[in-house]
């Protein structure tokens, strides 16, 4: 796995529990173990259009396959999202108040 892995958590959504129940312990913990690894290195995976490696089963393989959209687009929304907060914090954040402005205010 990558060193530093810059985005620190994934979605896993309810949704996703009928395909999982259906698969055996050993393919449901293939499909996790692919998850885990996907989302650790999705630039990776995204680039080279390549299977997980803990994926052996064509269950697993499957169900990942009906998973991956939804993981490459909850992605592309955190890349916009990341990219909007970085530009935004370039900026400069709310000007601080000057201690003279808040000592002339009147209280009601």
């Amino acid at each position: 796995m990558k060193e530093s892995i810059e985005r620190q958590s994934f979605v896993l959504y309810y949704d996703w529990g009928y395909p999982i129940w259906h698969l055996s312990d050993e393919e449901a913990g293939q499909l996790f173990k692919g998850l885990m690894l996907y989302e650790s290195q999705i630039e990776t995976y995204r680039s080279k259009n390549e299977m997980p490696s803990p994926l052996k089963s064509s269950a697993a393989i499957a169900t990942f396959n009906v998973f991956k959209p939804t993981l490459d687009k909850d992605y592309e929304k955190w890349i916009k999202t990341r990219d909007t907060k970085a530009a935004n914090g370039s900026k400069g954040g709310r000007p601080r108040k000057n201690s003279a402005d808040t000592d002339t205010q009147k209280k009601p």
